[in-house]
C-alpha cells in the first residue's frame, strides 16, 4: 500500500495590496474577490461603510511581517 503525506500545502494567506488611491494594505486573502494567483493580479474588495474598491497585489504571504517589510522598503 503506498503511503501518502497527510501534510497539506499551505495557502498563502495574506497580500500587499497597493488600492486605486494611492493607499496600502495587508489583507486576508478571504477577503478578495475571486481567486488570487499572482502578483501584479487586479483584486477587488468590499469593505463595510465603503464599498468595492480595486487594487493591485504587489506582494503574496503567509507571514503579514513580511508584508509589512515589504511595504516599507
Amino acid at each position: 500500500m503506498p503511503c501518502h503525506s497527510k501534510r497539506q500545502k499551505k495557502e498563502k494567506a495574506h497580500a500587499l495590496v497597493e488600492f486605486d488611491d494611492g493607499t496600502w494594505s495587508v489583507i486576508n486573502t478571504k477577503k478578495l474577490e475571486g481567486s488570487l494567483m499572482d502578483k501584479g493580479q487586479k483584486v477587488f474588495v468590499t469593505w463595510p461603510n465603503i464599498g468595492r474598491i480595486s487594487g493591485v497585489v504587489w506582494a503574496i504571504s503567509n507571514l503579514i511581517t513580511r508584508l509589512s517589510d515589504a511595504h516599507t522598503k
